[in-house]
């Protein structure tokens, strides 16, 4: 009877160590798996912010004529397509569905950092308001992501202001007026605000006389400076044309004048 007992305990002990044991790896299987999916969680979400954004240009360019306060009878319909284009600025065609109704007319003027409506009146356009970072994507996909041309949230920087733009024969000619500035001013901000292409190429600071700077990157051979008294001129030598830059001392303010010219 004892024996029958003992023999009883023993049984119930060891069912009762197996059954622990059997929850100890249950427990760590469950903990094992939740660790698993937690790192196959966090897998999944770096993959999703490291991505990258594909951005869809001609989707981009509708967006900023939709985003704007173009004054326009199909503005929820509309479909843009660029009539012509340069290094500096576009011609965008405004249409509906069929392809064949032009309904406006935009000029997306980057170089002035412009959006003009020409639609009504070719001679007076009317200048529009838009959306900055569709403005900076309409950049990078059209205009080679040129720094010069983006617009950042504060304001305009000061290169940009009090300017007029003439057209002349194979070339564009800038000029603006910077008020209460010096040459050595306008200079840095050129570079530090990137109001100019290739501006990262400029000396750091402006040469004590005439000098010479080769690149020969990204299509630029050389930068030439030549100093005079009140005057710098900055020739930016492409394989394809001539970029000039003269800052002209006059009083208090800065006169700059940017030549856009080719061969």
């Amino acid at each position: 009877m004892v024996k029958n007992i003992l023999l009883v305990i023993i049984l119930v002990t060891n069912l009762s160590c197996k059954k622990n044991d059997i929850d100890k790896i249950d427990k760590k299987s469950v903990s094992e798996l939740k660790s698993i999916q937690n790192i196959d969680t966090i897998k999944q979400e770096i993959n999703q912010k490291t991505e990258p954004i594909i951005v869809d240009c001609s989707k981009v360019l509708v967006d900023l004529i939709k985003k704007s306060n173009v004054k326009n009878a199909f503005k929820d319909e509309l479909k843009v397509e660029i009539e012509s284009q340069n290094s500096i600025n576009m011609k965008l065609r405004l249409f509906v569905e069929d392809g064949n109704s032009t309904v406006g007319w935009i000029n997306f003027d980057a170089e002035n950092k412009r959006l003009l409506d020409f639609t009504n009146d070719i001679e007076n356009p009317e200048r529009l308001n838009f959306d900055k970072v569709v403005w900076n994507e309409i950049i990078d996909c059209f205009f080679n992501k040129n720094k010069s041309y983006y617009i950042h949230d504060e304001k305009e920087s000061s290169i940009h202001k009090n300017c007029e733009t003439s057209i002349i024969e194979m070339g564009v000619i800038k000029e603006c007026t910077i008020v209460n500035s010096t040459i050595e001013k306008v200079y840095f901000n050129m570079i530090k605000n990137a109001e100019i292409d290739k501006s990262e190429y400029l000396l750091k600071s402006i040469p004590k006389k005439n000098q010479i700077i080769k690149i020969r990157k990204d299509g630029l051979i050389n930068i030439e400076y030549k100093i005079n008294s009140n005057k710098l001129d900055i020739e930016f030598n492409y394989e394809g044309g001539v970029n000039s830059i003269k800052l002209e001392q006059i009083k208090e303010n800065v006169k700059i004048t940017i030549i856009h010219s080719a061969d």
